[in-house]
C-alpha cells in the first residue's frame, strides 16, 4: 500500500469514491477500514509491484510492457518476499483471460483499464480485490465514467490525467 511519507505515523481512512451525474465524483468514507502506520511499517508496506496481466500478443497488440505469465510468476516470488502485494494490470481483457492469470499468478489484486474489462466486474467479485481506472483532463473533469451498480463492485476507483506524465 503506498503511503506518503508525511503520514508516517497517521491513522488513514478509507474512502469509497461513486460517479453521479455531470461527472461529479463523491467519496464516501468507510470508518470500519483503518489503518496506522508507524515508520516501521511505512518501510514494509510501501513497495507495490504492477505486472502486466497480458500473456500472448493477441491479448496486447503494440504493447511495449507486455511480459510472459512464466516471467510475471518469477517476479511475483521476489516480489512477495520483500511482502509486496503485486497488482496485475489487465486491459479490455475478457473475464476468462482475468480469472485465468489472476488464477495462475496468485494475484489478490486487479487492476482494470477500459470498458471491456467491465464486463467481468461480477465474475471477479469476490474473487479478486478490483482497482477500475479513470481518467481526466487538465481541468480535473473526467473523461470516462462509471455506473453506481458497476462502482459497488469493485473496491477502489483510481482517477488519473489522460495524458502521461501530467
Amino acid at each position: 500500500m503506498p503511503v506518503a511519507l508525511g503520514l508516517v505515523g497517521s491513522e488513514l481512512n478509507f474512502s469509497r469514491i461513486t460517479s453521479h451525474p455531470r461527472s461529479k465524483v463523491n467519496c464516501v468514507s468507510t470508518p470500519s477500514e483503518k489503518a496506522a502506520f508507524t515508520h516501521e511499517d511505512h518501510e514494509k508496506k510501501c513497495l507495490l509491484v504492477q505486472m502486466c496481466g497480458i500473456t500472448s500478443a493477441r491479448d496486447a497488440p503494440n504493447s511495449k510492457r507486455s511480459i510472459s505469465l512464466p516471467v510475471a510468476k518469477e517476479i511475483l516470488k521476489v516480489a512477495r518476499e520483500y511482502e509486496a502485494a503485486p497488482v496485475g494490470v489487465f486491459v479490455d481483457d475478457d473475464a476468462d483471460t482475468l480469472l485465468r492469470v489472476a488464477d495462475a499468478a496468485n494475484l489478490e489484486f486487479v487492476q482494470l483499464h477500459g470498458k471491456g474489462s467491465r464486463a467481468a466486474f461480477l465474475d471477479l467479485k469476490g474473487k479478486n480485490r478490483m482497482v477500475y481506472f479513470l481518467h481526466a483532463n487538465e481541468n480535473g473533469n473526467l473523461l470516462n465514467q462509471i455506473s453506481d451498480e458497476e462502482c459497488s463492485l469493485v473496491d477502489w476507483i483510481l482517477v488519473d490525467s489522460a495524458t502521461g506524465g501530467r
